[in-house]
């Protein structure tokens, strides 16, 4: 089996910037706000029944490392971040949006997202509005087309409004950090990919791949679908004998396209998914007769980049071979923390924060963690974010900030 991924290629400078009225305010400023308990002795106590004791993270993860009011602004009030996203109403999505507004008011900010439902213009109004009402302190984006975003987040920031994009970027310096997995090179989708050729080689099997695409015109769906040729290209075993059109991220559409594909390709013996909707590739086969479970010789291999709920429960249920560890857990952690850092803490960020991917398959799935918790995201308690302890992410170099370390830089 390979072994893990040595992991980030990101380059973290730690560097303290004491700005300008940093000294502690005088007797008449106002004083901070009063902030109450966030971590209470029952939110712990479920913690540990309902996510420590069933092993999905390490004991050692904190729950809530900014407690005490860390978002907290010299003025005594909330900083308010605001969260403009591509899409909502999907598993992934919901779960991100979810973990960032727990994690902003854990640390006593205030949130609100947009969703643009895939709609760049709207998305760009959402950007123009918060400059308008100055709605926000801070931006979190998720861009829904990242070259036509460019233009309205260079406007934010010169609005005085500081800018963290996740998973897709617009491509501009004015972006503070950018975090997101890395898809294209030896830690990123590359993994599964490796993982079909070591199916190939073990059995001396040739595969003939069905590769689904789900929106083609994505940049960092197209860094997918380069991860996977960089590995399997050449390959005397591998041959791609079909590709779909654009599913959207439909799970409708990809189980009609795998239908359709292998009706018209009976050698398809092997399907990669490189996005939203992978998991219906299941339904699709089932439609035409041809899902067997993995040790059936008339079973098709099946990867994807993505880690989602139906895709983890085929792969229990021994449907699937291997998905990337594309999950929202430490997409939303991260943004919370690099804004955290730059924002309160006056601290310098890295422009991008590179995350590495790993392959699940049947044979680590119950035991694999990402800085300290289970990938399987779904196994966590569905809804209940506040019980999802913030992720321990010092191998990459960013430690979780904390008031004590506001009351250092800052002098409050």
């Amino acid at each position: 089996m390979r072994k893990k991924i040595v992991p980030l290629m990101a380059v973290f400078v730690v560097a303290a910037i004491v700005m300008a009225g940093c000294a502690k305010p005088s007797s008449n400023e106002p004083a901070p706000a009063e902030v109450t308990t966030w971590t209470t002795p029952e939110l712990l106590a479920d913690y540990q029944s309902l996510v420590i004791d069933k092993g999905l993270v390490d004991s050692s993860l904190v729950l809530n490392p900014y407690e005490g009011g860390l978002a907290t602004k010299p003025d005594g009030t909330p900083l308010r971040v605001r969260h403009s996203t591509h899409i909502l109403p999907v598993d992934y999505c919901m779960n991100h949006d979810g973990l960032m507004k727990s994690f902003v008011e854990r640390a006593g900010g205030t949130y609100s997202s947009f969703d643009a439902n895939l709609v760049v213009d709207a998305q760009i109004a959402d950007l123009d509005n918060i400059i308008a009402q100055k709605s926000a302190d801070v931006l979190i984006l998720h861009p829904v087309e990242e070259y036509s975003s460019v233009p309205a987040v260079e406007r934010v920031v010169a609005a005085g409004i500081p800018v963290f994009t996740w998973d897709a970027t617009s491509p501009t310096e004015a972006v503070t950090s950018f975090a997101h997995h890395k898809f294209d090179g030896p830690a990123g989708t590359n993994v599964v990919a490796e993982y079909l050729v070591e199916l190939a080689e073990k059995e001396n099997k040739q595969i003939n791949l069905l590769e689904i695409w789900a929106i083609p015109d994505s940049v960092h769906i197209q860094s997918r679908h380069v991860a996977l040729h960089e590995v399997i290209d050449g390959h005397p075993l591998i041959n791609v004998v079909a590709e779909t059109a654009g599913t959207g991220g439909s799970s409708e559409t990809t189980a009609a396209y795998v239908e359709d594909a292998v009706g018209a390709h009976p050698e398809i013996n092997a399907i990669f998914g490189d996005g939203g909707g992978q998991d219906a590739a299941v339904d699709g086969l089932r439609a035409a007769g041809r899902l067997f479970k993995v040790g059936d010789p008339n079973h098709i291999i099946l990867i994807g980049n993505d880690t989602d709920a139906r895709t983890i429960q085929a792969v229990v249920d021994g449907y699937w071979d291997a998905f990337g560890t594309h999950q929202p857990w430490d997409l939303a952690d991260l943004p919370v923390k690099l804004l955290l850092t730059s924002v309160i803490l006056g601290e310098s960020v890295p422009q991008e924060v590179v995350v590495p991917m790993e392959a699940v398959t049947s044979e680590n799935i119950e035991t694999i963690k990402v800085f300290g918790a289970t990938p399987c995201y779904v196994w966590m308690p569905a809804g209940n974010w506040d019980l999802w302890p913030v992720l321990d992410t010092s191998e990459i170099g960013l430690e979780a900030p904390t008031v004590e370390m506001r009351k250092d830089l800052k002098g409050y």
